[in-house]
């Protein structure tokens, strides 16, 4: 198995979405020996271009960013389905009311994808009531 190949197999198991460290970590696992940082970012460019995705949802160049990995996407919790109904049925909307909406900790949406998954699934717990 190659560099490239890895690499790709790692993109293909943790999606483009994942930081290249985590990549790295398990390209390197498959690899069975070290792979270069930059590697890494020039081999999930060229899966990405394969692969035909466009974006993967990350602001780039931004120090801190929490929560890259954003591997649970498509799921959302019982709170944040909760506080989505919550906000959905407000009739006056304020900044306060969807800062309360977006969470805070672990309970926090930290994706666009992940609020419209939320919605999906009030929507199915609504027409199952």
């Amino acid at each position: 198995m190659t560099q490239s190949e890895a690499v790709f197999q790692a993109c293909k198991e943790l999606d483009v979405r994942t930081s290249v460290m985590t990549l790295k970590n398990r390209a390197e696992a498959l690899y069975c020996d070290w792979i270069h940082y930059n590697a890494v970012v020039k081999y999930r460019s060229q899966y990405k271009k394969a692969a035909k995705i466009k974006s993967d949802c990350r602001m780039n160049g931004r120090k801190g960013q929490w929560r890259r990995d954003m591997q649970n996407d498509h799921t959302a919790s019982l709170k944040q389905v909760k506080r989505l109904s919550h906000y959905l049925k407000l009739k006056r909307h304020t900044v306060t009311s969807l800062l309360v909406l977006m969470g805070e900790g672990t309970e926090m949406f930290h994706s666009v994808e992940q609020v419209k998954n939320a919605m999906s699934e009030l929507v199915d717990l609504q027409k199952a009531a």
